[in-house]
């Protein structure tokens, strides 16, 4: 691939198949690979953390929730991971992220609630 930029490797973790089929031919261009899926809430997590994700789509069920331990996955996967969670009843989505700074003084932690 040019550019000397790695692709985005994806995992998607979906309960609706036509959810799925629109995912795959959404994400089937260069410099996003699709390296797994999986409606099985249970395997997911062994096989995110196996093949390296850095980007886990995740579908909302019709009761709004997402699989159990997925928001683990912040903390037990790389540091750029980040989840994507995707509701088809509202068309919303959400972006979780882990983000890790060093803390010299009180003032480094005042600033970063301060952020905006």
């Amino acid at each position: 691939m040019g550019g000397g930029l790695e692709a985005r490797r994806v995992f998607a973790i979906w309960s609706n198949a036509l959810f799925f089929d629109s995912l795959r031919l959404l994400l089937d261009r260069p410099g996003i690979e699709l390296v797994g899926a999986t409606s099985d809430h249970v395997v997911a997590r062994e096989n995110i953390l196996g093949l390296q994700v850095d980007t886990v789509l995740v579908e909302e069920n019709e009761a709004g929730d997402i699989p159990e331990g997925t928001l683990g996955l912040l903390e037990a996967g790389p540091a750029c991971v980040r989840i994507i969670r995707l509701s088809l009843n509202d068309n919303e989505l959400i972006v979780y992220h882990r983000e890790k700074r060093l803390v010299g003084n009180t003032s480094d932690l005042l600033q970063l609630i301060i952020e905006e």
